[in-house]
C-alpha cells in the first residue's frame, strides 16, 4: 500500500515531511479531552479524578483507533476503507496545522489518494509517499 500525499506546494515541504513521519506513530488524534477540577494553589487535596466529557467519545476513539492498526497493517484496503483511511489523515491534517498561519491554503490544497506505485518522477518537492506498515524510513519526497 501507498498513499499518496501533497500540497501542490513545495513551500510547507518540511511540515508535511513532519506530519507524514507522525503518521507511523498510530492513531493520529489525541484521545479525547477529560476534565478535571484545578484547586486553589497551596490547598492540598486528593488527586484530581479523571473524568472524560463523553463517554461515547472514548469509545468511539478506541474503536477508530483499533480500525486504524488494523488497516495500517493491511497489504490491501477495499475502496470504502480506503476511503475512510485518507479521510482520517485529512482530517488529522486540518487538525494538526488549525494554529498555522496558513491554515486555510494548507487545508484546502491538501490531498491523499492511494496510490499504485511510483514513478520516481522528480515533483519538485510537493509530494510525500507514505508506506503504512513498512519498516525503516516510510517515507520518501519526490
Amino acid at each position: 500500500m501507498i498513499i499518496k500525499l501533497t500540497l501542490n506546494d513545495n513551500d510547507f515541504g518540511e511540515l508535511l515531511g513532519g506530519f507524514c513521519r507522525s503518521l507511523g506513530s498510530g492513531y493520529p488524534f489525541p484521545c479525547p479531552a477529560y476534565k478535571t477540577e484545578l484547586q486553589p494553589i497551596g490547598q492540598t487535596s486528593p488527586a484530581p479524578r479523571l473524568e472524560y466529557e463523553s463517554a461515547d467519545l472514548v469509545i468511539q476513539y478506541f474503536h477508530a483507533s483499533q480500525c486504524w492498526q488494523k488497516l495500517y497493517h493491511a497489504d490491501t484496503l477495499p475502496p470504502e476503507e480506503k476511503a475512510w483511511f485518507c479521510d482520517q489523515i485529512t482530517r488529522a491534517w486540518a487538525d494538526r496545522v488549525q494554529l498555522h498561519g496558513s491554515k486555510d491554503y494548507l487545508i484546502k490544497n491538501f490531498k491523499c489518494s492511494f496510490v499504485d506505485s511510483i514513478t520516481g518522477q522528480w515533483e519538485n518537492g510537493e509530494a510525500y509517499y507514505f508506506f503504512p506498515g513498512g519498516y525503516g524510513n516510510k517515507i520518501i519526497n519526490l
